[in-house]
C-alpha cells in the first residue's frame, strides 16, 4: 500500500509539474509572438518598455529598456520604498552604452523578443506545482509571463510584468 500511494504522489507531482505549458497557453503565446512581430515590423524594431516589480516589504521597482533596431540603448531605472524609520526613499539612475547591465537592479537589459524567448522556455513552464500567468495588453502583446509557487506568499512571482510598450 506504501508502495502504491508513492507511485500516486510521484504520478501527481509529474502532471503538476509538466515542463509544458497548457495547449491554451501556448496557442495564445503562439497569437502573441505574432502580434509582436506586426508590432515591431510596424515600428523598425524601435520602441521601449516598462517593466514593474513590487514587494511586501513596499519595494516597487519600474526598469524602462529603450530599444533602437533590435538593441537595448537604455536601461532607466526607478525605485522607491520605505526605510526602517518609515520614510520613503528614492532611487533613480541610467544607463547607457557600455554600461548598460552593469547594475543588478531592475531587469537585465533584453529585448522582446527575448522576453517572448523567456516565456516559452522558463517562465511558463515552472519545475514546481504553480500557478501560471500569462497576460496580453490591447494590442495582443505579451504583459505578463510567469508562475508563482503553490503555497508561496511573499514575493514569489517568477517572470515579467510589462506596464506599457510604445513605439518610438
Amino acid at each position: 500500500m506504501k508502495k502504491l500511494s508513492l507511485l500516486i504522489l510521484a504520478l501527481f507531482c509529474f502532471t503538476a509539474c509538466s515542463e509544458e505549458p497548457s495547449p491554451s497557453i501556448t496557442a495564445d503565446l503562439l497569437e502573441s509572438r505574432e502580434a509582436w512581430g506586426n508590432f515591431k515590423k510596424e515600428h523598425a524594431n524601435t520602441y521601449s518598455f516598462t517593466s514593474t516589480t513590487s514587494s511586501f516589504t513596499s519595494l516597487q521597482t519600474a526598469s524602462t529598456l529603450i530599444v533602437s533596431n533590435g538593441v537595448v540603448i537604455r536601461k532607466d531605472y526607478y525605485a522607491q520604498y520605505r526605510d526602517d524609520n518609515g520614510d520613503l526613499v528614492e532611487e533613480r539612475f541610467q544607463e547607457t552604452g557600455g554600461d548598460i547591465g552593469l547594475s543588478p537592479k531592475g531587469i537585465r537589459p533584453m529585448t522582446m523578443d527575448e522576453i517572448y524567448d523567456l516565456a516559452e522556455t522558463e517562465w511558463l513552464k515552472p519545475e514546481v506545482p504553480a500557478e501560471v500567468f500569462f497576460e496580453v495588453d490591447h494590442l495582443g502583446i505579451l504583459s505578463k509571463a510567469g508562475y508563482q509557487a503553490e503555497g508561496c506568499i511573499d514575493d514569489c512571482f517568477k517572470g515579467i510584468t510589462i506596464e506599457k510598450i510604445t513605439a518610438l
